[in-house]
């Protein structure tokens, strides 16, 4: 399988970043550079890590990096000071003009007119960068979201994205149309967004935020509804920080960290797209007749089709529940409120995928060594489970074996499941964060084998686009290490084969997740 790196460089490609000598120092980079605007009007700026804004010259930029022109022409300094006591700072230079039009050179003002479009985060720029995925090209047009962008949540038309900006601490709305935020959450000051859920077909955003202390509570943790037009609605499940929905968003369950609760949130309404109600937050039972146990550190859930059953993830011993054992418990979704029927036992339980009667469910499986000083290791195990009969296959090991190593991504192609992790230990020459397995076979086909140069100290898969249903190219783009990896059609196979210098496009950044747009 040929194997060539598109899009993104980390920082270990640029002598700037120190990260990569050892230098503990904060390096702080500003986008955009080298821009030009007329007198009196805006441009956002951003920067890869939590800063102060100043300005030198006529003008103001206000503490989110939004600089408004003053009426003299002149060149601007934009100052960014990091938050972290470090010192350091980045600078960009702002030209203001009183005749023309406004440029910039990270940005346009009209879309990039690329038929299919692959946006990929970046975390280090404060933009979405756009691939040609008719050609596996890096577009010059970007989106610029300000700070430091990280997961996106697509509508179900792909017409849409929301993007979270982990600097900030807000989501932003992009049109895919016009390529640009066109509204933006304010910053939510009592807590960290840690995951968020967006209704099908709608604009309404949940987030999971496990330090806010809702109104009139004690304990923290609040599930946000967030709607772009017109307010906030909270309740509060204490610690959550993963959210899962239905379909027909009916129902969304939450799972909370280093707890053995799952709670059930719905609204007043009737539908979780309706933000006139009121949010609702029930615990579910902890046993019922058909589970004596049914959750051990829950982490996620897989909806059947028609939504009537849920088939809800338990991680146990990997995230610190005491007893041993990781299974899938199966609810029924048309009680009130929802129960346990079965559970099914699985050797690891963290991510999961349903394609037809089949789930696939990936997890880690620790082992220790005993006496003084023990040390463990993650091994990665695939456990299909037949949904006709909830019934599970024999479990298959797949990649290397780590400390902290988690599955945390899946993507069939339509005949083959593709599985990424994170927390590979990096050497060269060693397998990787990407498998590749066959249900036709039942057998992991291949593993990924990491270069005999390491240029990143990364594997982590954290992002997959299949494209043939997008554009009919069977082609799997995969975020590795922060980079935009291209997968051709050669699926018994991820042997990295060297490509040429024209087939390496670098940037300044690093890739978090990716989406084909409409």
């Amino acid at each position: 399988m040929k194997k060539v790196v598109v899009l993104l460089s980390l920082g270990c490609l640029l002598a700037a970043l120190s990260s990569c000598s050892g230098s503990n120092s904060t390096v702080v980079f500003v986008s955009p550079t080298g821009a030009t605007v007329n007198a009196g009007a805006t441009l956002q700026f951003t920067a890869n890590v939590a800063v102060s804004w100043m300005v030198s010259g006529d003008g103001s930029i206000d503490a989110a990096g939004f600089f408004r022109a003053g009426n003299a022409a002149e060149t601007v300094t934009i100052t960014a000071i990091a938050k972290d006591g470090s010192g350091s700072s980045g600078t960009a230079t702002v030209t203001v003009s009183t005749t023309g039009t406004t440029t910039s050179t990270t940005t346009t003002s009209s879309p990039s007119g690329i038929s299919h479009r692959v946006f990929v985060s970046n975390k280090y720029s404060g933009v979405l960068n756009i691939v040609d995925a008719d050609a596996d090209l890096l577009s010059t047009h970007t989106v610029i979201v300000g700070g430091a962008p990280t997961f996106m949540l697509q509508t179900s038309d792909l017409t849409a994205e929301v993007v979270y900006d982990s600097t900030n601490n807000l989501l932003g709305f992009v049109d895919n149309a016009t390529e640009t935020v066109s509204a933006k959450t304010s910053p939510l000051m009592t807590g960290t967004i840690q995951s968020a859920a967006i209704i099908p077909g709608a604009t309404l955003v949940y987030a999971a935020v496990p330090t806010a202390v809702p109104s009139g509570s004690s304990t923290a943790g609040s599930v946000y509804q967030m709607n772009f037009s017109s307010g906030v609605l909270s309740v509060g499940v204490p610690g959550v920080r993963y959210l899962s929905i239905d379909h027909n968003a009916v129902h969304m369950l939450a799972f909370s960290q280093s707890s053995d609760t799952v709670t059930l949130v719905t609204s007043s309404s009737g539908t979780l797209t309706s933000n006139t109600g009121r949010l609702i937050a029930t615990p579910l039972p902890a046993s019922t007749s058909g589970c004596s146990t049914s959750f051990s550190r829950p982490v996620a859930a897989v909806f059947s089709n028609d939504d009537s059953t849920a088939y809800v993830l338990n991680s146990g011993p990997i995230n610190g529940a005491l007893a041993p054992g990781q299974w899938v418990s199966v609810l029924d979704m048309t009680q009130s409120p929802p129960a346990c029927q079965q559970t099914i036992s699985v050797s690891g339980a963290n991510v999961g995928l349903l394609q037809g009667t089949q789930l696939y469910v990936a997890g880690a499986l620790a082992s220790c060594t005993t006496g003084t000083a023990p040390t463990c290791q993650q091994q990665a195990v695939l456990t299909v489970i037949n949904t006709s009969t909830n019934t599970a296959g024999s479990p298959v090991p797949f990649g290397p074996a780590a400390p902290n190593l988690v599955p945390g991504v899946l993507t069939f192609d339509g005949t083959n499941l593709w599985i990424g992790s994170t927390g590979c230990q990096v050497s060269a020459g060693a397998p990787g964060c990407l498998s590749l397995y066959s249900p036709a076979g039942a057998q992991i086909l291949a593993t990924n084998i990491l270069p005999g140069v390491l240029t990143d100290q990364s594997d982590d898969i954290t992002g997959m686009v299949w494209l043939q249903p997008f554009n009919g190219r069977n082609i799997m783009y995969v975020i590795e290490g922060g980079a935009l990896i291209v997968y051709d059609n050669f699926f018994d196979n991820l042997t990295q084969i060297p490509g040429t210098q024209e087939s390496i496009l670098f940037i300044t950044g690093q890739g978090v997740s990716a989406d084909a747009v409409k």
